[in-house]
């Protein structure tokens, strides 16, 4: 026994002498420095470590000897997890390059040592004087405002940090169309963390949604340069409270998959993107708001772009952006432009280059994640002495709404108005004018014959009024005749499904009379849309259906006859022509009529209002005073325009049954 001790003393000392190992405090993790990297490893095989064992024990060798060895040799040289990347060997920010160890603050490059304690390093050169035009060229063509484009190359420098979250506290998220350049831009960035062979794996995959809701997620992150998760979907996040933590440089629980859970900071810069960016929950608002660096890619790239279309360009070839961008002398000047981004970052006290101010930046991230506060900045606005009526709205929103590409969800008429009342540059206060016809207001919208609820003190935007004559509700002044000339004869009542094509009515095709016809199935395009076919004795007619999900949620059932009012005539050029159905397409059964009250009463968005009328004149016998109220129960269940949920506001009068008085005290 006395000699094998010494036997496993003489072989650590030679080991140690050979190699330098490290061992981490608490889960007692053994490292040994790879000098060719200038990082240390785990992966001792690889180095060579057991082998080295395997031939010093000789005949003598054993599982049991190189675990006592292997023990040994995790005894000493014991650092924390936090001295690692040179993070307490340096003031300044360092990072391990493949042609030494660079100071990010003065770009001073020192040759790699094994007392810098590094784990990760970037396997691309650093050269001060690389070239990085074609980079330059690529991000002037991502981004239109010149503060967006430092913005992103400060974004990328923050990967750089090994302090990032505890030094800076900031993330990326971007937005924008599809086919915006975010998915090459995202590509790149993994390029230059993980090297053009993928030597390195520095980058993680973990979206949004899944940091808020699942305990494993932190430890797939952790360790990581960046998390860079390409495609978000557009559900509400309620729960931010993991993000707040881990990109303010908070100490955070780490759970490995069947290992004790410890807790450490986690500086992988976050980085997403969406073009249906979620909403983000209000607990967190005001520490979000110093910490989001919302960047909107607005160039949309396509095969042919649509001639005098500014946001369209020319898509490159894959294999040209490889060419360009992913070479090694390309991602050199990528990282000396990256590195240029940490200095700004530092002189400008951690923030990035964007002109506006931490909350205006939240409130630009929630137009574009929130379609209805985007509808409500673009459309409406608010106007002394003038109303628009609420069901106006509604129907002005779902026209917007699917002119902008998002799905229509379910209660629609008191999600949106929610969303609105609570915008705080939209003073939204309600009332009931006797009749809502729009007299004396600057509106030429139709006129209703009846009390409605309306939104007091706001008018239409130009934009909005634009919606509003495409969604049917503008009223159009015909007595002066000025178009009797352009029609020889009165447009038919209505046109069958055959007669659509050969109906001199339909010249124009954007105003198609209504069409009666017979769905005889329905079915998913190759896009994704739910489309049917409208067909009768003499013909048939394609429709696509445009704010619906699947079949299932459209509100036209297989084998119904109806009248459809409002259809949109398209014709894509290189596929057969189709008509569209919209969320303001009047649609009316005509072979049961019971089956379609419930579209009926939602058409107008504002299905509540004959009800209510009488709710408020009708006393009950036993308290004269209080006005009966409805029996109907309000679904508190709410959806946004895209399908994810929102919080439904204390204060948002949901089903238009409250007084005028109760209203205003309602309004906040």
């Amino acid at each position: 026994n006395a000699d094998k001790q010494l036997a496993r003393h003489r072989a650590v000392k030679l080991l140690r002498q050979k190699y330098d190992f490290i061992t981490t405090s608490g889960d007692k993790t053994l490292f040994v420095y790879d000098e060719t990297t200038g990082t240390y490893t785990t992966e001792l095989a690889g180095l060579g470590v057991h082998s080295e064992i395997e031939r010093g024990l000789s005949q003598h060798w054993s599982t049991h000897e190189l675990n006592e060895v292997m023990s040994r040799l995790e005894q000493r040289s014991i650092i924390e997890r936090r001295q690692f990347n040179g993070r307490q060997q340096f003031e300044d920010p360092h990072v391990c390059v493949r042609n030494g160890v660079l100071n990010l603050l003065s770009g001073e490059l020192k040759p790699h040592s094994p007392d810098y304690y590094f784990i990760e390093r970037v396997p691309v050169k650093y050269d001060p004087d690389a070239d990085t035009s074609v980079y330059e060229q690529y991000f002037d063509d991502w981004t239109q405002r010149e503060a967006d484009k430092q913005t992103l190359i400060e974004m990328v420098g923050h990967t750089l940090v090994p302090d990032a979250n505890e030094r800076y506290k900031k993330f990326l998220i971007l937005t924008g169309d599809a086919d915006n350049g975010k998915s090459v831009f995202f590509r790149c960035v993994r390029t230059l963390l993980n090297g053009p062979d993928a030597t390195e794996q520095n980058v993680s995959n973990v979206k949004l949604s899944k940091m808020a809701t699942q305990r494993f997620s932190n430890d797939s992150v952790y360790g990581n340069m960046a998390n860079v998760a390409g495609e978000i979907d557009g559900k509400k996040i309620r729960n931010t409270a993991s993000l707040k933590d881990i990109t303010g440089g908070d100490a955070v629980e780490i759970e490995p998959k069947g290992k004790e859970s410890f807790f450490d900071t986690i500086n992988s810069t976050m980085m997403f993107a969406a073009n249906d960016p979620p909403i983000l929950g209000e607990r967190d608002k005001k520490a979000i708001a110093s910490r989001i660096v919302p960047v909107n890619l607005p160039y949309s790239f396509v095969n042919n772009p649509t001639e005098n279309d500014p946001f369209e360009k020319q898509r490159r070839p894959e294999s040209e952006l490889e060419d360009e961008l992913l070479t090694e002398e390309a991602l050199s000047g990528l990282l000396r432009l990256a590195v240029e981004g940490v200095q700004r970052l530092e002189d400008n006290s951690g923030d990035v280059s964007l002109p506006e101010s931490p909350m205006k930046r939240l409130r630009r991230y929630e137009r574009t994640a929130d379609p209805m506060r985007q509808f409500g900045h673009k459309c409406l606005t608010n106007q002394d002495g003038d109303y628009v009526v609420k069901a106006d709205v509604t129907t002005i929103y779902k026209e917007w709404a699917t002119s902008q590409g998002h799905e229509l969800g379910s209660s629609i008429n008191q999600t949106l108005h929610g969303a609105l009342q609570g915008m705080k540059d939209l003073n939204y206060t309600t009332s009931r004018p006797e009749p809502a016809d729009y007299s004396g207001v600057d509106l030429p919208l139709r006129p209703w014959n009846e009390r409605k609820r309306v939104i007091s003190r706001v008018t239409l935007t130009e934009e909005g009024l634009e919606y509003a004559e495409s969604a049917g509700i503008v009223e159009r002044d015909d007595d002066d005749g000025e178009n009797d000339a352009d029609t020889d004869a009165e447009p038919p009542e209505y046109l069958s499904a055959g007669d659509v094509e050969a109906s001199a009515a339909v010249s124009d095709r954007e105003k198609v009379p209504p069409v009666r016809g017979t769905i005889m199935a329905m079915w998913e395009n190759r896009y994704g849309k739910p489309v049917t076919e409208l067909t009768d004795e003499d013909g048939s007619i394609d429709i696509q259906i445009e704010g619906f999900d699947s079949p299932e949620l459209t509100p036209l059932s297989e084998g119904g006859t109806y009248e459809l009012d409002g259809l949109r005539y398209r014709d894509p050029g290189d596929e057969r022509p189709y008509y569209e159905l919209r969320p303001t397409t009047g649609i009316e059964r005509l072979d049961d009529t019971d089956a379609d009250s419930d579209t009926d009463d939602d058409a107008d968005g504002d299905s509540t209002e004959t009800d209510t009328e009488t709710t408020e004149t009708t006393e009950s016998p036993d308290s004269p005073e209080t006005p009966q109220s409805s029996s109907d129960d309000t679904d508190t269940g709410e959806a946004t325009a895209d399908g994810g949920e929102i919080e439904p506001a204390d204060d948002v009068d949901e089903t238009d049954e409250t007084d005028d008085e109760t209203a205003e005290m309602l309004t906040p």
